[in-house]
Formats: C-alpha cells, structure tokens, sequence
C-alpha cells in the first residue's frame, strides 16, 4: 500500500517531496559521518534505553503473574519464572544497593525510583560498551593489524 501512494501521485505529476534540489538536501540517517563521541552516546543511550525497557516489561510480567497466583493459589509458569529470574540478574547491581539503604534515604516516587532504574541501565551499557571495546582491541591484537 505505501508503495502505491508514490506511484499515484507520479502519474497525478504531484510532486509531493518538493522541488529537487530539496529532495537531494534530504538525507538518510548515517552515522559514518557523525563524531566518535555522539555516536558512543547515541549507542549508549540506545542500550540503556533498551536495558530499562526490557527490566521494566520483565518487572511487570512478573508482577501480573504473581497477582494470578495468589487468586488462584497455582504455581509459576517456567517462562514466568524465567522471566523473574532475569529481570533479578537485569535489576543488578544498582537495585540491590537502594534497597539496602535506610527508608528515608531510599529515592521515592517519581521521578527518583525512575532514575534509579535509568542509572542502573547506564551501567549496563556501560559495561556492555566497554566489553564490546576491549573484545575488538583484543582481537585487532591477536591478528596483529593493529
């Protein structure tokens, strides 16, 4: 269907993109052309922003099956409790260490227990990156081109 949209307004001579010298200003988004340190941070706010989803998708899951079970009195599904399982292994190391903290310390409501999440997601990327960095360093080594 999107495909037929062009077509159409082609053969109505609808120019629907400009004049064509705007269509050539327009341009896919690469990052070959971008600073090194914009897109380690575009990558890194894209795995951090990825982490918190799936730790909060996993966190809900678990929470809506949890609430079943004390309805219905059965046990856990395996792929729920696989899915309890990594959203623990997901939710280290920073949420351990908050709720450790006293309660008057510990951060409350919003936007501070969203920023706990956020901030844990970043230490993920981070050490995601920093894995992914020394893998190729390692490698570029051992082969000798570098």
């Amino acid at each position: 269907m999107l495909f037929i949209v062009p077509e159409l307004c082609r053969r109505a001579h609808l120019d629907v993109w400009g004049p064509p010298d705007a269509r050539a200003s327009i341009r896919r988004f690469t990052v070959e052309g971008m600073p090194r340190t914009f897109r380690s941070l575009l990558l890194l706010s894209a795995l951090a922003l990825g982490h918190a989803t799936l730790t909060v998708g996993l966190v809900a899951i678990t929470f809506g099956s949890r609430v079943a079970q004390l309805e219905t009195g059965t046990t856990a599904p395996i792929g729920v409790r696989l899915a309890n399982m990594l959203a623990t292994v997901l939710a280290f190391p920073l949420l351990p260490l908050v709720t450790r903290l006293p309660l008057t310390l510990r951060p409350q409501g919003f936007p501070g227990e969203q920023l706990v999440f956020l901030a844990n997601s970043v230490i993920w990327a981070l050490a995601i990156l920093s894995v992914w960095r020394w893998v190729h360093i390692w490698r570029a080594r051992s082969t000798g081109s570098g």
